[in-house]
Protein backbone atom coordinates (compact mmCIF):
# COMPACT_ATOMS: atom_id res chain seq x y z
CA UNK A 1 0.00 0.00 0.00
CA UNK A 2 1.44 3.83 -1.21
CA UNK A 3 2.65 5.86 1.91
CA UNK A 4 3.20 9.17 2.76
CA UNK A 5 6.55 10.78 3.45
CA UNK A 6 5.73 14.13 5.17
CA UNK A 7 7.16 16.10 8.35
CA UNK A 8 4.69 15.57 11.48
CA UNK A 9 4.93 18.96 12.23
CA UNK A 10 1.11 20.01 11.85
CA UNK A 11 -1.86 18.06 11.98
CA UNK A 12 -2.45 15.93 9.24
CA UNK A 13 -5.89 16.13 7.96
CA UNK A 14 -7.26 13.90 5.12
CA UNK A 15 -9.56 14.72 2.54
CA UNK A 16 -11.86 11.80 1.57
CA UNK A 17 -13.45 13.06 -1.49
CA UNK A 18 -13.65 13.30 -5.18
CA UNK A 19 -9.72 14.66 -4.84
CA UNK A 20 -8.06 17.36 -5.01
CA UNK A 21 -6.87 20.02 -7.77
CA UNK A 22 -3.06 20.38 -6.79
CA UNK A 23 -2.31 23.50 -8.82
CA UNK A 24 -4.34 25.80 -6.67
CA UNK A 25 -2.42 28.89 -4.98
CA UNK A 26 -4.62 28.45 -1.69
CA UNK A 27 -3.40 24.99 -0.59
CA UNK A 28 0.03 25.83 0.29
CA UNK A 29 0.01 22.68 2.59
CA UNK A 30 -1.39 20.32 0.87
CA UNK A 31 0.39 17.36 0.10
CA UNK A 32 0.41 14.08 -1.27
CA UNK A 33 -2.17 11.28 -1.03
CA UNK A 34 -3.92 8.97 -3.15
CA UNK A 35 -6.12 7.83 -5.26
CA UNK A 36 -8.72 4.21 -5.72
CA UNK A 37 -8.51 2.28 -8.82
CA UNK A 38 -10.33 -0.71 -10.27
CA UNK A 39 -7.00 -2.78 -11.53
CA UNK A 40 -9.99 -5.56 -12.42
CA UNK A 41 -13.48 -7.09 -11.81
CA UNK A 42 -12.85 -7.60 -8.24
CA UNK A 43 -9.35 -5.58 -6.76
CA UNK A 44 -8.72 -2.29 -6.22
CA UNK A 45 -5.43 -0.55 -5.83
CA UNK A 46 -3.96 2.72 -4.56
CA UNK A 47 -2.04 4.95 -6.59
CA UNK A 48 -0.50 8.33 -6.28
CA UNK A 49 -2.59 10.26 -8.12
CA UNK A 50 -5.50 12.49 -6.33
CA UNK A 51 -6.69 14.25 -9.97
CA UNK A 52 -10.09 16.23 -8.80
CA UNK A 53 -12.50 15.36 -11.80
CA UNK A 54 -15.52 16.70 -10.21
CA UNK A 55 -13.92 19.42 -8.37
CA UNK A 56 -16.18 18.44 -4.85
CA UNK A 57 -13.34 17.87 -3.24
CA UNK A 58 -11.43 21.02 -4.61
CA UNK A 59 -13.93 23.02 -3.21
CA UNK A 60 -13.76 20.83 0.46
CA UNK A 61 -10.00 21.41 0.60
CA UNK A 62 -10.12 25.57 0.05
CA UNK A 63 -12.50 25.67 2.43
CA UNK A 64 -10.38 23.75 4.95
CA UNK A 65 -7.76 25.56 3.95
CA UNK A 66 -9.54 28.47 5.00
CA UNK A 67 -11.00 27.03 8.36
CA UNK A 68 -7.53 25.78 9.30
CA UNK A 69 -4.33 27.09 7.42
CA UNK A 70 -1.66 25.49 9.86
CA UNK A 71 -3.33 21.62 8.98
CA UNK A 72 -1.73 19.63 6.16
CA UNK A 73 -3.95 18.65 3.88
CA UNK A 74 -4.19 15.17 2.41
CA UNK A 75 -6.36 14.17 -0.11
CA UNK A 76 -7.45 10.63 -0.60
CA UNK A 77 -9.58 10.09 -3.79
CA UNK A 78 -12.29 7.70 -3.87
CA UNK A 79 -14.63 8.55 -7.04
CA UNK A 80 -14.36 6.17 -9.56
CA UNK A 81 -13.57 7.68 -13.07
CA UNK A 82 -14.97 6.66 -16.22
CA UNK A 83 -14.45 8.49 -19.13
CA UNK A 84 -12.70 11.33 -17.43
CA UNK A 85 -15.50 12.14 -15.30
CA UNK A 86 -15.93 10.91 -11.33
CA UNK A 87 -19.47 9.31 -10.00
CA UNK A 88 -21.24 10.32 -7.34
CA UNK A 89 -21.95 6.86 -6.37
CA UNK A 90 -19.05 4.97 -4.27
CA UNK A 91 -19.10 1.70 -2.73
CA UNK A 92 -18.57 0.42 0.95
CA UNK A 93 -15.32 -1.38 -0.23
CA UNK A 94 -13.91 1.62 -1.54
CA UNK A 95 -15.03 4.14 1.02
CA UNK A 96 -13.66 1.54 4.01
CA UNK A 97 -9.92 1.67 1.89
CA UNK A 98 -9.57 5.43 1.77
CA UNK A 99 -9.83 5.45 5.07
CA UNK A 100 -7.75 2.71 5.97
CA UNK A 101 -5.29 4.18 3.82
CA UNK A 102 -5.57 7.32 6.35
CA UNK A 103 -5.21 5.11 9.51
CA UNK A 104 -2.29 3.46 8.10
CA UNK A 105 -0.51 6.83 7.31
CA UNK A 106 -1.00 8.16 10.54
CA UNK A 107 -3.80 10.75 9.41
CA UNK A 108 -5.26 12.43 12.97
CA UNK A 109 -8.32 13.89 11.22
CA UNK A 110 -10.20 12.93 8.14
CA UNK A 111 -13.01 14.75 6.63
CA UNK A 112 -15.51 12.31 4.89
CA UNK A 113 -18.37 13.48 2.36
CA UNK A 114 -19.29 10.00 0.93
CA UNK A 115 -22.29 8.07 2.87
CA UNK A 116 -23.23 4.29 2.17
CA UNK A 117 -27.10 3.78 2.83
CA UNK A 118 -26.63 0.29 3.88
CA UNK A 119 -23.47 -1.70 5.67
CA UNK A 120 -23.45 -4.94 6.96
CA UNK A 121 -22.51 -4.55 10.89
CA UNK A 122 -18.88 -6.82 10.46
CA UNK A 123 -18.77 -5.50 7.20
CA UNK A 124 -15.12 -3.68 5.82
CA UNK A 125 -16.65 -0.01 6.74
CA UNK A 126 -17.84 -1.01 10.26
CA UNK A 127 -14.64 -2.75 11.01
CA UNK A 128 -12.28 0.32 9.50
CA UNK A 129 -13.94 2.81 11.98
CA UNK A 130 -13.87 0.48 14.45
CA UNK A 131 -9.63 0.59 13.63
CA UNK A 132 -9.89 4.46 13.49
CA UNK A 133 -11.17 4.33 17.29
CA UNK A 134 -9.01 2.34 18.33
CA UNK A 135 -6.01 4.15 16.91
CA UNK A 136 -7.31 7.42 18.24
CA UNK A 137 -8.26 9.05 14.68
CA UNK A 138 -11.19 11.25 14.67
CA UNK A 139 -13.70 10.45 11.54
CA UNK A 140 -16.10 13.35 10.67
CA UNK A 141 -18.39 12.54 8.27
CA UNK A 142 -20.96 13.87 6.20
CA UNK A 143 -25.04 13.02 6.92
CA UNK A 144 -26.95 13.29 3.44
CA UNK A 145 -28.93 16.13 2.78
CA UNK A 146 -32.47 15.87 2.97
CA UNK A 147 -32.51 11.96 4.04
CA UNK A 148 -34.31 10.20 7.12
CA UNK A 149 -32.24 7.00 7.39
CA UNK A 150 -29.00 6.49 9.00
CA UNK A 151 -26.50 6.95 6.17
CA UNK A 152 -22.45 5.55 7.25
CA UNK A 153 -20.18 6.19 8.65
CA UNK A 154 -21.88 9.53 10.25
CA UNK A 155 -24.57 7.05 11.59
CA UNK A 156 -21.27 5.26 14.29
CA UNK A 157 -20.96 6.36 17.53
CA UNK A 158 -17.47 6.72 17.18
CA UNK A 159 -17.52 9.02 14.48
CA UNK A 160 -18.95 12.65 14.42
CA UNK A 161 -21.67 13.10 12.14
CA UNK A 162 -22.36 16.35 10.72
CA UNK A 163 -26.17 17.49 9.37
CA UNK A 164 -26.61 21.30 8.04
CA UNK A 165 -28.90 23.82 9.26
CA UNK A 166 -29.40 26.41 7.00
CA UNK A 167 -31.23 28.97 10.65
CA UNK A 168 -27.26 28.68 11.66
CA UNK A 169 -24.39 31.50 11.02
CA UNK A 170 -21.28 30.27 10.06
CA UNK A 171 -19.85 30.46 13.64
CA UNK A 172 -22.76 28.05 15.04
CA UNK A 173 -23.12 24.65 15.68
CA UNK A 174 -25.58 22.31 17.73
CA UNK A 175 -25.98 19.02 19.39
CA UNK A 176 -28.26 16.80 17.70
CA UNK A 177 -27.22 13.53 19.60
CA UNK A 178 -24.46 13.44 22.24
CA UNK A 179 -25.19 9.47 22.50
CA UNK A 180 -24.36 9.66 18.64
CA UNK A 181 -21.74 12.17 18.33
CA UNK A 182 -24.02 14.09 15.70
CA UNK A 183 -24.30 17.59 14.97
CA UNK A 184 -25.24 20.50 13.20
CA UNK A 185 -23.82 23.26 11.27
CA UNK A 186 -24.08 26.27 8.98
CA UNK A 187 -22.91 24.71 5.42
CA UNK A 188 -22.67 27.72 3.79
CA UNK A 189 -23.08 29.16 1.18
CA UNK A 190 -19.70 29.71 1.10
CA UNK A 191 -17.52 31.28 -2.29
CA UNK A 192 -14.30 29.12 -2.30
CA UNK A 193 -12.33 28.13 -5.18
CA UNK A 194 -12.82 24.62 -7.15
CA UNK A 195 -11.23 23.16 -10.07
CA UNK A 196 -9.01 24.91 -12.28
CA UNK A 197 -8.95 28.23 -9.20
CA UNK A 198 -12.70 29.22 -10.28
CA UNK A 199 -14.65 30.96 -7.54
CA UNK A 200 -17.97 29.09 -6.83
CA UNK A 201 -20.92 29.33 -4.54
CA UNK A 202 -21.37 25.97 -2.52
CA UNK A 203 -23.85 25.27 -0.01
CA UNK A 204 -24.82 21.90 1.78
CA UNK A 205 -23.87 18.63 4.52
CA UNK A 206 -20.71 18.45 2.98
CA UNK A 207 -19.69 21.97 3.82
CA UNK A 208 -21.25 21.57 6.98
CA UNK A 209 -18.86 18.60 7.81
CA UNK A 210 -15.91 20.83 6.60
CA UNK A 211 -16.46 23.19 9.30
CA UNK A 212 -16.93 21.05 12.30
CA UNK A 213 -13.90 19.60 10.56
CA UNK A 214 -11.94 22.76 10.51
CA UNK A 215 -12.83 23.18 14.51
CA UNK A 216 -11.62 20.11 15.37
CA UNK A 217 -8.27 20.44 13.84
CA UNK A 218 -7.75 24.01 15.68
CA UNK A 219 -8.49 21.79 18.71
CA UNK A 220 -6.09 19.35 17.85
CA UNK A 221 -2.79 21.98 16.90
CA UNK A 222 -3.21 23.52 20.19
CA UNK A 223 -3.43 19.50 22.27
CA UNK A 224 -2.91 16.89 19.94
CA UNK A 225 -3.47 14.06 22.12
CA UNK A 226 -7.23 15.21 22.54
CA UNK A 227 -9.38 11.82 22.27
CA UNK A 228 -12.65 11.68 20.22
CA UNK A 229 -14.55 11.61 23.85
CA UNK A 230 -13.03 14.92 24.84
CA UNK A 231 -13.02 16.96 21.13
CA UNK A 232 -16.70 16.40 21.26
CA UNK A 233 -16.72 17.29 25.25
CA UNK A 234 -15.17 20.90 22.87
CA UNK A 235 -18.26 20.71 20.78
CA UNK A 236 -20.59 20.66 23.36
CA UNK A 237 -19.26 24.02 25.11
CA UNK A 238 -19.28 25.51 21.87
CA UNK A 239 -23.15 24.63 20.83
CA UNK A 240 -25.50 26.80 21.11
CA UNK A 241 -28.45 24.68 22.27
Amino acid sequence: MPRLHIAAKTIRLGIVDTGVDISQHDHALLVGGVGVIKQNQEQLALVFDTTDHHGHGTSIASLLAVFCPDATLVPVRIAQVCDGQSTSYVSEKVLALGIDWCIDNQIRLVNVSYSIESISSDGPLATICRKASENNIILVAAYRNGFQKPVYPAAFPSVIGVSIRQDLDHAQIVIISEKNRDVAAFGGPYQISSVGNKPKIVCGTSFATAQITGMIARMLAIKPSLTLKQVFGYLKKYAIE
